[in-house]
Parts: structure tokens; C-alpha cells; sequence
């Protein structure tokens, strides 16, 4: 027997009930001299190379130049 969508019971515009699940990212200030910025825990360690040790993770092949992020590099 072939199915067809307009026998099927769910109304085109019949939305289905969601779950919401919300998660609470922890916050934490910066302890790094002199800096105040707030950033989500799982973030601090990222945020201490690449804004105060400045730690290169990609590096142009052309001119040498060093980028903290890959991206960063794109359109240089």
C-alpha cells in the first residue's frame, strides 16, 4: 500500500513539544595581572595564551608572520 502525506495525521504546522535544556557555563575573572575580563571557565587557559603569553599557534609561510588563532590568518 503507498503512503501518502496527506492522509498522515500531524498537521503541517502542528509543532512537537521540545525539551529545553539549559547549561550554566561558570564564570571566572581572569587572575593575570592587571587584566578584569570575565570568561567562561573552559575558556580561562585559552584566554591566558592567546591574549597575555600571546602563544602563536599558526605561523604564514610567506612573510612569517605568527596569528593566535588560524583564522586569524585568513585573508592576510
Amino acid at each position: 500500500e503507498r503512503l501518502d502525506a496527506s492522509n498522515s495525521s500531524a498537521k503541517p504546522d502542528e509543532q512537537l513539544p521540545l525539551t529545553v535544556v539549559q547549561v550554566i557555563r561558570e564564570r571566572v575573572k581572569c587572575n593575570w595581572s592587571g587584566c578584569s575580563r570575565v570568561v567562561n571557565k573552559d575558556n580561562l587557559t585559552r584566554h591566558i595564551n592567546e591574549m597575555h603569553r600571546r602563544k602563536i599557534r599558526v605561523i604564514c609561510n610567506r612573510c612569517g608572520k605568527g596569528y593566535t588563532r588560524p583564522y586569524l590568518m585568513t585573508g592576510h
